[in-house]
């Protein structure tokens, strides 16, 4: 599995199944490819991109891949479009001692993506 902020040009096309474009908005509802299920989610960057070989597993409301996978040799390869799969909008905590952390939450799909 791999984030799509962390995809160098040394990984072969081949091996990705698509090829990266620019960073756009998103948010909205998302939906399995898999299973039909539907989560509506906050704001998020997503890497745009072109499917070669790869399937796209999650897409958005516009109907671009969220979450792909490409089958390769034995396995596949799965690819996280989202930074990271976090949420847009950064929010801010204190820890059990007081300490101010910032972070930004899990996309709502994550988790329902992993039960796969």
């Amino acid at each position: 599995m791999l984030c799509a902020p962390d995809i160098t040009p040394n990984l072969p096309a081949d091996f990705l199944g698509l090829t990266l474009g620019d960073v756009v908005a998103a948010g909205g509802v998302v939906t399995c490819a898999v299973c039909g299920h539907a989560t509506d989610e906050a704001p998020f960057h997503l890497r745009a991109a072109e499917l070669t070989t790869a399937d796209a597993i999650v897409t958005d409301a516009q109907g671009r891949p969220v979450v792909t996978r490409n089958r390769y040799g034995d396995g596949a390869v799965i690819v996280l479009l989202p930074e990271y799969a976090v949420q847009d909008e950064q929010f801010e905590a204190r820890d059990v001692r007081g300490v101010r952390q910032q972070y930004r939450p899990l996309l709502r799909f994550v988790p329902h993506l992993l039960e796969h």
